[in-house]
């Protein structure tokens, strides 16, 4: 399936795409699908989906709402380092990717003051003694306890990333327009957020930060001179670890 643009893009996109207009967005409660129902419905297709209900009901159910409680949040993340994106005023958005390091409870006293110049974001994570790199980052990783890590819907995909994101904006913010290379599972515990999303197909119809190469069938987008295969691995990467 698909072809090549008249600029040269391999667009093999074949998964979920829109009806004309806006379409909305289905809605299931967790438990009413099975993690293989939600996999073939949802991830397999590239179908984006509000999920409701507590990602794990058993030993999850309510911890999240703690978040809520900055009190909660000091008392067990407080000496966390964060790195802050942060901004010269708010007639400019967060894009620039201009950072501050500073200990969570310092974020915090300006988070409960309603400053918005500053953005809790994705942290820069680590690498381990074998070069991978961590999974999580603080201040998460001291509040993991209430984090179900697997859940069960997700079946047997594994955890690519956990992030914490947390800022205010009285007349709202945008993170600017961009795409992730993982499936995204957002959980909003304050607040509200709009998501404005485009199917991976589209992707040949915008200006993109980078030329675009390749679209695979499963959504994956490539830019020229950064080849993956379909599932993110690097050929030249996969062909040196088969020659040992």
């Amino acid at each position: 399936m698909g072809g090549a643009t008249k600029d040269g893009v391999k667009n093999h996109y074949a998964g979920w795409r829109p009806s004309a207009g806006c379409a909305a967005l289905n809605r299931v409660h967790i438990n009413s699908i099975t993690p293989r129902e939600f996999f073939d419905a949802y991830v397999a297709k590239r179908r984006p989906v509000v999920i409701e209900g507590y990602l794990q009901e058993d030993t999850h159910a309510g911890k999240l709402v703690n978040w809520k409680k900055d009190s909660y949040l000091l008392d067990k993340a407080g000496d966390a380092q964060v790195r802050v994106e942060v901004r010269e005023s708010t007639s400019q958005g967060f894009a620039a990717r201009q950072y501050t390091p500073m200990k969570f409870r310092k974020f915090m006293e300006g988070f409960t003051a309603r400053n918005e110049l500053h953005y809790l974001t994705t942290e820069a994570v680590c690498e381990d003694e074998q070069g991978r790199l961590e999974v999580i980052s603080p201040p998460v990783d001291s509040l993991l306890e209430d984090i179900p890590l697997s859940p069960p819907i997700m079946g047997h995909q594994l955890l690519a990333s956990l992030n914490m994101w947390m800022g205010n904006s009285r007349e709202g913010a945008s993170s600017g327009l961009h795409h992730d290379y993982h499936d995204n599972l957002y959980v909003l515990l304050r607040g509200c957020k709009r998501f404005q999303m485009y199917c991976p197909g589209d992707a040949p119809k915008m200006y993109t930060n980078g030329a675009l190469a390749r679209v695979h069938s499963n959504g994956r987008i490539n830019y020229e001179g950064d080849p993956t295969r379909a599932d993110g691995a690097n050929p030249a990467v996969m062909a040196r670890v088969a020659r040992g």
